[in-house]
């Protein structure tokens, strides 16, 4: 997780999505297929890092969602995507609105 500068909540912690999640949840697009995956920081499945990607990341990249992600894939271009923070509280009303 890291923090962004949200305009409508100031900093707040954010999720790591791709950019088609990202750019979906700022322009309040519709809620596109995304899944969590996850990375394992410290190689031993102790601590979890959750990636919100959308279905054509992870499947241009090959990533399952049933599989943790080991460093040598999250640390390569060439095998997962770009990730950057999102607003916790936007991604949240976002992705509430496939609920309804």
């Amino acid at each position: 997780m890291g923090a962004v500068h949200c305009d409508e909540h100031g900093i707040e912690g954010g999720v790591l999505c791709c950019d088609h999640v990202r750019e979906a949840v700022y322009s309040s697009r519709v809620v596109i297929p995304f899944g969590i995956y996850r990375f394992d920081i410290c190689g031993d499945g102790s601590e979890i890092l959750e990636h919100m990607l959308c279905t054509d990341c992870a499947s241009k990249f090959g990533l399952s969602i049933d599989e943790l992600i080991p460093e040598d894939v999250w640390g390569n271009e060439e095998r997962f995507p770009y990730v950057c923070p999102t607003c916790t509280q936007c991604f949240a009303r976002w992705s509430a609105q496939s609920e309804r």
